[in-house]
């Protein structure tokens, strides 16, 4: 009788809970008002260029985690589990190791 042989994957998911405390980088004037103005939006922008460039939208998370579970059931991973330990989110894969 033959063994059935695992492997696994384990993917470390960084999620950061929302404090509200965050702040908006795609928007200076968003970024002021959660300053409450101490923060001006000419002085974000100033300041900071890089962070308020005009970029491409990413996709939201639950898109991105979409196309990452698509790739990864195409090469044949099966999601099993997910763990929290402390604040972090680990998700556990599995397949057949083929002989």
């Amino acid at each position: 009788m033959k063994k059935i042989k695992w492997e696994y994957k384990v993917i470390h998911l960084n999620v950061e809970k929302d404090s509200g405390n965050s702040m908006d980088f795609q928007s200076p004037k968003k970024a002021s008002d959660k300053t409450k103005g101490v923060l001006s939006e000419e002085f974000l922008k100033k300041e900071f260029p890089k962070q308020f460039e005009r970029r491409k939208p990413q996709k939201n998370t639950a898109a991105q985690l979409n196309d990452f579970f698509n790739i990864v059931g195409k090469e044949g991973w099966e999601l099993v589990e997910k763990l929290e330990i402390s604040n972090q989110l680990m998700i556990i894969f599995k397949r057949k190791i083929e002989d």
